[in-house]
């Protein structure tokens, strides 16, 4: 999501927090933690170096796969890739940007604690009169009442729309790259952990300003009518392994927020890259699955990795 107040360019209560919890944690982990998908036309360059959202990093003892998810898929994006269920079947273990299993409803309480604004504070009081009218007309779109947001931050609100519209357009985590293997690896006896926690995960958008948090918001009510042709763009590209294609997407809408792409990516990516070289040191095979925006870049884990001194190859 862009962090911005920027026009787009072509570029009950019990049951709404049923749906936060259920929906919330599936969509902050797509593609580059949770950041809104850009206005894009065609990225130049076309195809780059191979045609699966899959890079082989070898070392003198191993190989580990890195794989770029998108979290929310539709049945019909499968069967995946020979190439990327070869990798699997190859990989000894499973590493995902968080274990599947960690999110349990005890931490799935901890979105709606971290995420709830304070007592007699409400959404409406504390963003600007122009985006809460926004947010009553386009919440019809949704099928949820404006009222059932008050309780909670922008970030939460903004997410929740997100997510609630891409389950309308048929995109459900269940389909997802990180669902999909986690059973596999389940029915396989692979070992399965995760890069990040849960709350970590969280505090990257709790910790957004509210003027940050409330641009979040806006720019999602803005695009709700154009993210079928976005999600749908970065799907595609997915598919395609269009690594020129991925970047625009996904990562051209930190172009104005270089603190937020540190945070959200940069660190994250680096932080990540010291622990594939540590798989890279042993000698089992590792598929790691991340959203596909941290494998894209210069400063993506495939770079990194590569300017270590690793042989990185795209599959």
């Amino acid at each position: 999501m862009t962090i911005s107040t920027k026009r787009p360019g072509r570029t009950g209560h019990a049951a709404l927090r049923a749906v936060a919890a259920a929906w919330l944690v599936a969509f902050f982990l797509l593609s580059v933690g949770g950041v809104r998908l850009a206005a894009q036309d065609q990225a130049p360059g076309g195809i780059q170096a191979g045609s699966h959202c899959l890079w082989r990093v070898q070392s003198e003892t191993t190989s580990v796969y890195l794989v770029g998810s998108v979290h929310l898929l539709k049945a019909d994006n499968y069967p995946l890739s020979p190439a990327i269920e070869k990798a699997f079947r190859d990989s000894q273990r499973l590493v995902l940007e968080l274990k599947l299993d960690d999110v349990n409803p005890q931490n799935q309480g901890t979105i709606l604690a971290k995420g709830r604004l304070d007592p007699g504070t409400t959404l409406e009081g504390i963003v600007s009169p122009k985006t809460y009218g926004m947010l009553r007309e386009r919440v019809k779109q949704v099928g949820i009442p404006v009222q059932a947001l008050d309780p909670f931050k922008p970030w939460v609100a903004a997410l929740m729309l997100t997510t609630l519209k891409l389950k309308q357009l048929g995109y459900d985590p269940q389909y997802g790259v990180d669902h999909y293997f986690t059973r596999k690896a389940k029915q396989e006896g692979k070992e399965i952990s995760g890069l990040e926690t849960f709350e970590f995960q969280i505090d990257l958008f709790d910790r957004l300003s509210l003027p940050e948090q409330e641009s979040l918001l806006l720019q999602t009510i803005s695009e709700l009518d154009v993210m079928e042709r976005e999600f749908n763009d970065l799907v595609r590209a997915w598919v395609q392994g269009d690594t020129a294609a991925l970047e625009k997407i996904l990562l051209a809408s930190f172009r104005d927020f270089p603190e937020i792409y540190r945070r959200m990516v940069v660190d994250r990516n680096r932080a990540w890259a010291g622990e594939v070289e540590k798989m890279l040191a042993g000698n089992e095979k590792t598929i790691v699955v991340v959203g596909a925006g941290h494998l894209v870049g210069k400063e993506g884990l495939a770079e990194l990795l590569r300017a270590k001194g690793y042989a990185v190859e795209q599959q």
